[in-house]
């Protein structure tokens, strides 16, 4: 199949090199397989992938604004592989594996903002071929599990997820990252016996992993990140009519 984002127009920036953005464009060739088995209490999915980008569009930050660039090819491939198993009766587990290469292709011209003499960024340009793609993860896990009781009084509901995230890169230039993190959550949920009310207890992140959604570099600035979500805990109530 193939696809493309359009081109756009940078309008923070007057006239220049830099204000038009031309469309991206993608090839892409997927292969997968959809299957089940164990009598119907097993689900294995398969994918496999590459994607041939040109005119790539990608974000940088400018020191007070940030602004779309192109890059001309880049490629991606990988696959991805999910479990689905219904053990025992009530027990819902699942598993998914996903692996992603990234790479710019051809000579790319990327700002970037290395740490001057007193730690500030110093802008210049440099050639990002070969390296990876924005916030692209080489590895990812993710894994669940369900267990639920039906009892006189309501059903019970217990779910514990992990997500491992293998790290990734937040600028073109490759120079700041985010280092590879784990995270899990958790809930126990009781749904009334008429399916009109729920109480779930939650927690998220519940082990406290320290891990950031967003990291910039760029005008004179020192580096710039946004922490993500510390653990957190709750009960939500639920009412259905």
């Amino acid at each position: 199949s193939s696809g493309f984002k359009s081109g756009l127009f940078n309008a923070l920036f007057s006239p220049g090199p830099n204000t038009a953005v031309k469309p991206e464009e993608l090839t892409s060739y997927e292969v997968g397989l959809k299957s089940t088995f164990m009598d119907q209490r097993a689900r294995l999915n398969l994918s496999g992938f590459y994607y041939d980008y040109k005119g790539v569009q990608y974000q940088s930050f400018t020191g007070s604004s940030s602004v779309i660039l192109n890059a001309p090819k880049a490629e991606a491939y990988g696959g991805e592989a999910e479990l689905a198993l219904l053990l025992i009766d009530n027990l819902d587990l699942r598993a998914g594996l996903s692996y992603l290469h990234t790479e710019f292709t051809d000579t790319t011209l990327a700002p970037s903002y290395p740490p001057g003499p007193l730690g500030a960024g110093v802008g210049i340009i440099v050639d990002a071929k070969g390296n990876k793609l924005q916030r692209a993860p080489e590895y990812t896990l993710d894994l669940g599990a369900t267990y639920k009781i039906a009892t006189s009084y309501g059903e019970w509901a217990a779910n514990v997820t992990y997500y491992y995230n293998d790290g990734f890169f937040w600028e073109t230039d490759n120079r700041i990252n985010q280092p590879s993190y784990e995270l899990v959550n958790a809930s126990l949920t009781w749904t009334s016996p008429d399916k009109a009310y729920d109480v779930r207890f939650w927690g998220k992140n519940v082990f406290g992993q320290h891990y950031t959604t967003a990291g910039v570099t760029g005008g004179g600035s020192v580096e710039s990140f946004v922490a993500g979500a510390p653990a957190t805990y709750g009960v939500t109530l639920g009412a259905h009519f």
